[in-house]
């Protein structure tokens, strides 16, 4: 991974995404040091690994001590949406005291993007709010079935579907997370 994070910055990036745990579920702190020091003066974020972090507060305050600019979270729970989900990443804002910046992410929709700005007090989310299913045209389909990616990773109902980014979904996510008043506590 530094090997890889060194060329990112020889490209001209402007930031990586890391995120390394122990056998015990604590952040590897050496490991990480290691990649946040590659990686300067490149912003660093720690990436969903902190999802099955054994204790969540430990990992936020590791990743200070690391000196990691992000963590993308969705709470430990499947969904940022979930209610278990909110309290966690409302508890992560305030105790991260503006050192690390928290970004909500998995399960973001544009259904409940205001509700978790909201209740958890994050200014960034991370989601898939601009993508769309375009389905082709092509009425005709090999007999039997023949899957371009494989079978493991196709069907005959996404086989001849593309996925692309709406400027116009995506906009209306940005929007609706900016529509939440900035929290003032």
């Amino acid at each position: 991974m530094e090997k890889d994070i060194k060329a990112f910055k020889a490209a001209g990036a402007n930031g990586v995404v890391i995120g390394c745990l122990n056998k015990d579920g604590s952040v590897d702190e050496p490991c990480c040091r290691m990649l946040v020091q590659a990686a300067r003066p490149m912003s660093v974020t720690f990436h969903r690994a902190f999802d099955v972090a054994r204790d969540p507060i430990e990992a936020l305050q590791a990743c200070k001590r690391l000196g990691v600019n992000h963590i993308l979270t969705s709470g430990q729970q499947a969904s940022a949406g979930d209610p278990r989900a909110k309290r966690l990443i409302r508890r992560l804002v305030d105790e991260s005291e503006g050192k690390v910046s928290i970004i909500a992410g998995g399960g973001v929709t544009l259904g409940n993007i205001q509700a978790i700005v909201k209740e958890t007090g994050v200014r960034e989310c991370h989601g898939t709010a601009g993508r769309v299913k375009v389905h082709s045209e092509m009425l005709y389909r090999p007999d039997p079935p023949l899957f371009m990616g494989g079978e493991k990773h196709n069907n005959v109902d996404t086989e001849f579907v593309t996925k692309r980014i709406s400027s116009k979904r995506l906009a209306e996510f940005v929007a609706a997370m900016n529509s939440v008043p900035l929290d003032s506590s």
